[in-house]
Order: structure tokens, then C-alpha cells, then sequence
């Protein structure tokens, strides 16, 4: 079985070229868009885990799934341009073992426009890229402090701990209230 590109399935028809660049077009630069609200919520994430603002960096996290969540939902209509640029441009696919870019399709589409969509391409591959290191970088970070905080944790565990007991993973791990007293009167 067979499937129909996208756009011929919802007209019953194949797309023109003009046609297939204008969708090529909006789904890069709605990439782009969300790719530029993705950076600067990282951004913001970053300044919160600088500054330990705790709900900083959860309010980052949620603006961030809302993002991821549209980027999904953009994933669906690539792939859509995706099979209609291989039902137009039969020899794009052929013999591929990877899926088309939106780079690959600007680059084959003979329109006027075509070098200028292969600029937005690699721009926002270049995006994609930026953001996917500012992720490592955050996520890095993140990582860090907690184990910072952990140590802290820890630390203040040993001190205020009276038994001085170690758990199975060889710390001194805070137990329950022990109330201690000494009659000073005696």
C-alpha cells in the first residue's frame, strides 16, 4: 500500500512548485520562530539556575514543553512537505536511506526564491544546532548544582546527625528527631 503525498491527499491533486515553496517556506520560518521562543527560554533557565531561583526554573521548564509540544506539531506538517517534495521532485528521493531535509527540498525546488529558502534552511538548521548546545550546556548545569546541593545536604546531615550512622550508600543520612538532654543541675 501505498500513501499519497499529503497535499495531494487533502485536494486530490499534487502541489505546484510555487505552491510546495510557499508551505516549504511557512514551515521553516514557524521553525524558526519556535526555535528562537526555545533559546530564550533556555536563556532564561540558565539566569534562574544562576541566580537559584527555583521557580524560575520551573516556570523555563513549562514554557519550554509548550515550545517542544509545538515543534512536534511542526514535525507533522515537514513531513508533509516532506512527501509532497518527493511526489513533485520524484528524483529527490530516490534512493535515499534518510528522511529529506527542508535544506534537501530548498535546494532541489526550481523556483525564483529557491537560494532564499536554502538560506532560511541552513539558518535554522544553525538554531537547531545553537539551541540543541545551549540544552547540553543548561542541562550540565543543572546536574551541577544539584550535586552541590546534595554535598550541602549531606554535610548538614553529619552535623546535626546523633547517632553518626551510615546508610548503604556509605553517607551519614539524616534520621529521624532525636531529643537529647543533660541535667546541668546535678
Amino acid at each position: 500500500m501505498t500513501t499519497k503525498p499529503a497535499f495531494e491527499a487533502a485536494t486530490g491533486k499534487l502541489p505546484t512548485l510555487s505552491e510546495l515553496a510557499e508551505r516549504l517556506e511557512g514551515v521553516i520560518d514557524a521553525y524558526a520562530q519556535r526555535y528562537d521562543q526555545l533559546a530564550a527560554s533556555i536563556a532564561a533557565q540558565r539566569e534562574a539556575l544562576r541566580r537559584a531561583d527555583g521557580a524560575g526554573v520551573e516556570a523555563a521548564g513549562r514554557s519550554q514543553r509548550v515550545i517542544l509540544e509545538a515543534i512536534a506539531m511542526l514535525e507533522q506538517r515537514r513531513g508533509g512537505v516532506a512527501n509532497d517534495a518527493a511526489g513533485v521532485l520524484p528524483g529527490l528521493a530516490k534512493g535515499r536511506t534518510t528522511p529529506l531535509t527542508l535544506r534537501d527540498i530548498a535546494r532541489a525546488l526550481p523556483v525564483k526564491n529557491a537560494a532564499e529558502l536554502t538560506r532560511k534552511a541552513e539558518a535554522l538548521r544553525e538554531k537547531v544546532i545553537s539551541t540543541q548546545e545551549a540544552t547540553r550546556v543548561v542541562g550540565l548545569a543543572t546536574r551541577s548544582l544539584l550535586a552541590h546541593i546534595e554535598g550541602l545536604m549531606r554535610t548538614v546531615a553529619q552535623q546535626i546527625s546523633h547517632a553518626g550512622t551510615y546508610s548503604p550508600k556509605g553517607h551519614v543520612e539524616a534520621g529521624g528527631a532525636v531529643v537529647s538532654s543533660l541535667d546541668v543541675r546535678s
